[in-house]
């Protein structure tokens, strides 16, 4: 019977896809709804500029775009972002 459990996760790759164990990651939000929603947690789109400059200036250039991407997603047209993303990317 310990072999059949065994295989469980197997089956389950097979089928479904990679799973990581993380419920978060079962369903997650579109990339557009998941970008506002951090947008929010983070101060709103006006407030991450500044910040991400700091970072990128310390050398966090991968935290850097990935902040930016979210910007980008929650609100396409913004100019601002949009430039300083397709500068580090």
């Amino acid at each position: 019977m310990a072999g059949a459990l065994s295989t469980i996760p197997a089956v389950y790759q097979r089928y479904l896809g990679f799973n990581d164990a993380s419920p978060t990651t079962l369903d997650q939000l579109p990339p557009e709804d998941a970008a506002k929603k951090y947008v929010e947690y983070m101060g709103g789109a006006a407030s991450i500029p500044q910040i991400a400059r700091a970072d990128f200036e310390m050398g966090e250039h991968r935290w850097t775009a990935a902040a930016l991407k979210h910007v980008i997603f929650s609100d396409p047209h913004y100019t601002v972002v949009r430039g300083r993303y397709e500068h580090i990317a």
